[in-house]
C-alpha cells in the first residue's frame, strides 16, 4: 500500500483535513434552492417483519441534509412506517408473495420505475426479506438504477441479492456496498477465491490516512487490502466495510475512517449509515473529482461514516447502555454542523 500521492509529495492529512475535503461536496445553503436540489432519496425494503430498518435509513437521509426521502415497501409495511413520520413518502407497492393485497413484480417494477427518474440515489436492501418476489423486484431496480446512472447504496438483504448475482453491480462505478463482517465474507465466497486475493493485484492501492505520522495498524491494514480485492473483484465497487474502523476503498483508493463511535453497536446504525451515504452520495455526483486527492464518490462514504460513528459517540455519550438506533439519528444534525456545517 502506499500513501496518495501529489506532486507535493504525500498528502499530509489528518482527520480534521478530511472533514475538510468532505466538506468541498456538501452543496451551500441558499434560499433560492427548490425541494429536492439537495437531493431525494428513494429507499428499496420494509416488509411485514421489518420495518425499522427502512425508515432508519429514509429519516436518516433526511436528517443528513436531503430534502425527500421516498421508502417504496411491502403492503404490510406501509401503515407503521407512515406512522413512524409524517416526513417520509411511503409507497406500499413493492410486491411480495405472502403478502395478501401485494402487486405482482411485474406490476412492482414498474410502479417504481415510473419514480426513479426523480431521485438521486437509491437505497436497496433495509428491511427487505428474502421473500422471492421481493428479491426478484429488487434485482431488477438495481438493474434499472444503474441503467439510468443513479447511485446505489447497498446493504443488508440488498446484499444477498448482489451475493446471488454479483453481475448487478459488477462495473458499476456508482454503486456502494456496506457490508458488515460477515455479509463482507458472505459476498467473498460468491466470487471466485484468486479474484478477491489481495496478493492479486495489479498495481499498489493508494491509501488515504487520517494521520499520515502513524501507520495503519496490522489488523486494519488487512482489512482494507481485503476490502480493495474485493473492489478490483467487483471491476470498481465501492465498498464500506464496517467495523471496529470503518474500510472504505474502490480498488484504487482506499480509506480508514476511524472517528470514535460508540462503546456499543445498536441494531439500526447500520441503515443509518446506509441512508446518509445515499445524502452524501447523492451531492458528491453533482460535481468532478479533482485531479488531486481522493475521488468525491470516497469522501461522501468517509463523511457518512464519519457522521454516523460521531453520532453514536454522542448518543452513547447520553444514553449509555440503553441507547438505541434513534437515539442515534436524533444526534446527526447537530454533530452534522460540527463536523461538516
Amino acid at each position: 500500500m502506499t500513501e496518495l500521492q501529489s506532486s507535493a509529495g504525500p498528502q499530509k492529512m489528518t482527520t480534521n483535513a478530511l472533514i475538510r475535503l468532505t466538506r468541498s461536496i456538501i452543496p451551500p445553503l441558499s434560499p433560492s434552492l427548490r425541494k429536492g436540489d439537495l437531493g431525494c432519496v428513494a429507499v428499496i425494503g420494509g416488509c411485514f417483519e421489518y420495518t425499522g430498518a427502512p425508515f432508519y435509513a429514509a429519516i436518516s437521509a433526511l436528517k443528513t441534509g436531503a430534502d425527500l426521502a421516498h421508502v417504496f415497501c411491502t403492503p404490510g409495511a406501509s401503515v407503521p412506517i407512515k406512522s413512524y413520520s409524517p416526513e417520509l413518502i411511503v409507497h406500499p407497492v413493492l410486491a411480495c408473495s405472502n403478502e395478501s393485497g401485494s402487486r405482482s413484480p411485474i406490476d412492482s417494477i414498474e410502479e417504481i420505475g415510473r419514480w426513479l427518474k426523480k431521485m438521486t440515489a437509491v437505497v436497496v436492501g433495509p428491511g427487505l426479506g428474502r421473500d422471492d418476489a421481493t428479491l426478484q423486484v429488487a434485482s431488477a431496480i438495481m438493474q434499472k438504477a444503474r441503467e439510468m446512472d443513479l447511485p446505489l447504496v447497498i446493504d443488508a438483504d440488498g446484499l444477498h441479492v448482489v451475493r446471488l448475482d454479483p453481475q448487478l453491480v459488477k462495473g458499476y462505478r456508482r454503486c456502494i456496498l456496506t457490508p458488515n463482517a460477515n455479509e463482507f465474507q458472505r459476498l467473498r465466497d460468491a466470487l471466485p477465491a484468486d479474484k478477491t486475493d489481495p496478493a492479486a493485484a495489479g498495481q499498489p492501492l493508494s491509501v488515504v490516512k487520517e494521520n499520515p505520522q502513524h501507520p495503519l495498524p496490522k489488523i486494519t491494514e488487512e482489512a482494507l487490502s481485503l476490502t480493495s480485492a474485493l473492489c478490483r473483484a467487483l471491476d470498481g465497487v465501492t465498498i464500506v466495510r464496517k467495523g471496529p474502523s470503518d474500510c472504505i476503498s474502490d480498488g484504487r483508493v482506499g480509506m480508514v475512517c476511524a472517528v470514535t463511535g460508540a462503546s456499543k453497536r445498536a441494531g439500526g446504525q447500520g441503515d443509518v449509515l446506509s441512508g446518509s451515504a445515499a445524502t452524501f452520495v447523492s451531492w458528491a455526483m453533482r460535481g468532478t473529482d479533482e485531479a488531486e486527492g481522493p475521488p468525491r464518490h470516497l469522501l461522501a462514504c468517509y463523511g457518512a461514516c464519519a457522521l454516523t460513528r460521531a453520532s453514536a459517540a454522542a448518543a452513547f455519550a447520553k444514553k449509555r447502555r440503553s441507547m438505541t438506533a434513534p437515539d442515534v439519528i436524533s444526534e446527526l444534525g447537530e454533530v452534522f454542523e460540527s463536523l461538516c456545517g
